[in-house]
């Protein structure tokens, strides 16, 4: 715990003089007001939540449990649908006879038939498990913004407008479903995220921003600076921030003329600084959520190094990185976060998002002796992991070139994640689907309290 505090302040002493105005304007719900009483392990003692969006869980039921940190599998009912893309926990209780014709009735194992007719009757996860899988904003989000769109409710830009004449009428259970989504995804409104990271993230943004309705912005230096885009409706924005590798200067062997500038402290300087003032959220001094990565272009900067060291030809790309290669890695992962309590402050969210592999499996080892080395460190720092990284391994299908998720079912899964942590980050409780509790933006607006309910539970994760 002193670590963690030592570490959370180290914006206190060096903070940048960041000055920035936010746009957002906080709102008052008093439709999802409620007294919770939430104590520090984590157990719901007291619910008054009255809202009908919110099923209530019994005393028993515990708000920290991350699904997205349960072993589980991707599930989507078919590629054309690919919105439904959900991750499926596995909780405890699966191993029954309820679930499993392996298992007898009294509990105790039975030989196991494979029998194909029923095995491939219906694929779908049986109702009550899927009722456990976490909330999917993303469809809510997207479906929210088509129905606005066909009510001609927002216009080309995003920006909400009253209903045309000329546009097509909405059913009355359209105009409902409207109310019921803007009431639930009241809390998406006045955000700023913040995504530190390579083009495997940059893409996933795009995709978002695509959903509703935005094509991302690009900065004055390209796409491989800053990218970000916001949505009026919700005046919400994601920003991108293009790190390439944690190298401290830019060696003449590097493979790309183009990239002028790669070390992050002139990066932070030159493209990232310029953009704070879209960065900060309702609490006037930090973004609402904070993400970032780095182990792509890492990797590739260590094989190109090591070939022009030795006066190589080819890239070694299977080769396991070595002791100094990985202590570098892990000292410059520090610096970063660093970097951003200087920024902002302490109070803000931080999460470190697993790393990716390349579609190909040769070549890959470099990446796991990274993705390990950065647990290490975020486990030494005290943050969170978001396990997207590990959770997509083996989905090569999805991937449109040898490093990049397409748009699709992964892309899904990226976006309903990002959001399960802002909507903790702002004082939502989910519990195995339910939502427990909604933020409550008419009391008092700190982040990192929030975050702070259930971090030390999350945190004994062993992986």
């Amino acid at each position: 715990m002193v670590f963690r505090q030592l570490i959370r302040r180290l914006g206190t002493i060096t903070r940048l003089a960041v000055v920035a105005a936010s746009l957002a304007t906080v709102v008052s719900f008093s439709y999802f007001a409620a007294t919770y009483l939430v104590s520090r392990d984590g157990t719901v003692s007291t619910s008054t939540y009255t809202s009908p969006l919110t099923s209530t869980v019994s005393k028993d039921d515990t708000t920290c449990l991350n699904p997205y940190a349960q072993k589980g599998y991707v599930w989507f009912s078919d590629k054309r649908e690919e919105i439904n893309t959900t991750w499926v926990p596995f909780y405890s209780g699966l191993l029954n006879q309820k679930y499993a014709a392996a298992w007898n009735e009294d509990g105790s194992p039975a030989e196991p038939v494979f029998n194909a007719a029923d095995v491939y009757s219906d694929d779908r996860p049986p109702s009550e498990v899927l009722d456990t899988t976490p909330h999917k904003w993303m469809q809510d989000i997207a479906r929210l913004h088509l129905l606005l769109l066909k009510g001609s409710m927002i216009d080309e830009d995003g920006i909400r407008i009253e209903p045309g004449k000329k546009g097509k009428e909405l059913t009355v259970d359209e105009q409902n479903e409207i109310k019921e989504l803007e009431q639930r995804l009241f809390w998406v409104k006045h955000r700023r995220i913040v995504i530190l990271s390579d083009s495997v993230e940059r893409y996933q943004h795009a995709f978002l921003c695509g959903r509703l309705g935005q094509a991302p912005v690009i900065g004055p230096y390209g796409a491989q600076t800053t990218t970000w885009c916001h949505v009026p409706y919700l005046n919400f924005t994601v920003l991108h921030w293009h790190l390439s590798s944690t190298s401290t200067s830019r060696p003449d062997w590097w493979w790309l003329s183009e990239m002028k500038v790669v070390p992050i402290e002139e990066r932070w300087k030159k493209y990232y600084l310029p953009t704070v003032n879209l960065t900060i959220g309702v609490n006037g001094k930090s973004p609402d959520l904070v993400i970032f990565q780095s182990s792509l272009w890492d990797h590739r900067m260590f094989v190109e190094a090591r070939r022009a060291d030795k006066h190589e030809f080819g890239l070694d790309l299977h080769r396991p990185l070595n002791w100094r290669e990985l202590r570098f890695y892990m000292q410059r992962i520090r610096y970063i976060v660093g970097l951003f309590r200087e920024l902002y402050g302490d109070d803000f969210p931080l999460l470190y998002r697993a790393t990716t592999l390349r579609r190909e499996k040769f070549g890959n080892v470099g990446l796991y002796d990274l993705g390990r080395a950065a647990r290490f460190v975020a486990h030494e720092l005290d943050i969170e992991i978001m396990e997207f990284g590990q959770m997509v391994q083996g989905y090569e299908q999805f991937y449109f070139d040898i490093v990049h998720i397409g748009k699709g079912p992964l892309s899904v899964l990226w976006a309903n994640m990002v959001f399960w942590y802002l909507f903790r980050a702002l004082g939502g409780v989910e519990v195995k689907g339910q939502l427990v509790r909604m933020p409550n933006e008419s009391g008092p607006y700190k982040l990192i309290d929030n975050w702070d309910v259930c971090h030390d539970v999350y945190m004994k994760d062993p992986k």
